[in-house]
C-alpha cells in the first residue's frame, strides 16, 4: 500500500475547505474615532493647506496627523516635535475641543433617543396594532396639554383681558 498518496489526498482534502471565521468581515470599516469623519477630512485638508502657506509642504500632514490622532484620542498634546507641527497644533487646538464637545452631545443625544425608542417598544405590546387618525392625539398626551382653566369660562366675544379688568374692577368697588 501506498501512506504516501494517502497523505496527499488527506492533505489536499483538508486544504480544500475554507477556514470558518467566527465572525462576518464587511467591506467598510468602522469609524472609531471619536469626531466625524467630515470633521476630521476637512481637518486634514485645512492642516495641508497651513503647511503649505507656512512653506513646510503637504507632506507634513503625515507627521501631524497621528499628534492630532493621539490628541483625539488620549488628551495628549505633542510634546517634543518640529516647531511648524505645534504652531498649526495650538492653532487648531479650539476647532478639535470644539468638534470633540460637539461629537459627545451628538453621541448622548442619539442614546437618549435610542433608549426613548426602546422604551416605547417594549410599552407597546407588538400584537396590538396602532390605530391612529391623523390630526387626533392619544388620550394620555391630550390630557397632559389641556389648559387648567375650563373651556367654557373665555367666550370667543371676550378677550381674557378684559374679563382681568372687570374682575380688577370689582376688587377695587369693594375695598
Amino acid at each position: 500500500m501506498n501512506t504516501q498518496n494517502a497523505i496527499v489526498t488527506v492533505s489536499a482534502n483538508f486544504r480544500s475547505h475554507k477556514p470558518r471565521f467566527s465572525r462576518t468581515r464587511s467591506a467598510k470599516e468602522r469609524w472609531t474615532k471619536p469626531v466625524s469623519k467630515a470633521f476630521y477630512e476637512k481637518l486634514r485638508l485645512r492642516c495641508e493647506q497651513i503647511f503649505e502657506e507656512m512653506r513646510y509642504g503637504s507632506g507634513w500632514v503625515m507627521n501631524f496627523m497621528p499628534a492630532v490622532d493621539r490628541y483625539i484620542s488620549t488628551g495628549e498634546t505633542p510634546g517634543m516635535c518640529d516647531e511648524g507641527i505645534r504652531i498649526v497644533f495650538i492653532c487648531l487646538r479650539y476647532e478639535i475641543d470644539m468638534a470633540l464637545e460637539r461629537s459627545a452631545k451628538a453621541r448622548k443625544r442619539a442614546a437618549e433617543r435610542r433608549e426613548a425608542k426602546e422604551a416605547a417598544q417594549t410599552a407597546t405590546p407588538a400584537d396590538e396594532p396602532h390605530q391612529k387618525e391623523k390630526g387626533t392625539l392619544p388620550t394620555d398626551t391630550a390630557d397632559a396639554f389641556s389648559p387648567d382653566c375650563k373651556a367654557e369660562t373665555f367666550s370667543p366675544t371676550t378677550e381674557p383681558g378684559s374679563e382681568i379688568r372687570i374682575q380688577r374692577n370689582n376688587r377695587e368697588e369693594s375695598s
